[in-house]
């Protein structure tokens, strides 16, 4: 789910006229009857780097790849995707 405060032309600065934006895809999943419902999984925790560097704004995924890096590092059971 992503929340944007909208869309207005480029070098504008009339952002009390954007509108916001609301984006948001869906997969239908059995999350109830599915093994790791059943059996738990192992997770970690990492600092939430993002942060550090709020002036950059990006959409990329280094940061949870970092995340899943180190998880994989700890010897947590690596998950498919």
């Amino acid at each position: 789910m992503q929340v944007t405060r909208g869309a207005v032309i480029r070098a504008t600065l009339h952002f009390k006229a954007a509108k916001p934006t609301f984006v948001m895809f869906t997969s239908a999943k059995d999350i109830v009857n599915a093994t790791s419902a059943k059996t738990g999984i192992a997770v970690i925790t990492v600092p939430d780097i993002r942060w550090a560097r709020r002036d950059i704004k990006s959409v990329a995924l280094l940061a949870q790849v970092l995340a899943k890096q180190a998880a994989a590092g700890s010897g947590a059971p690596a998950r498919p995707g």
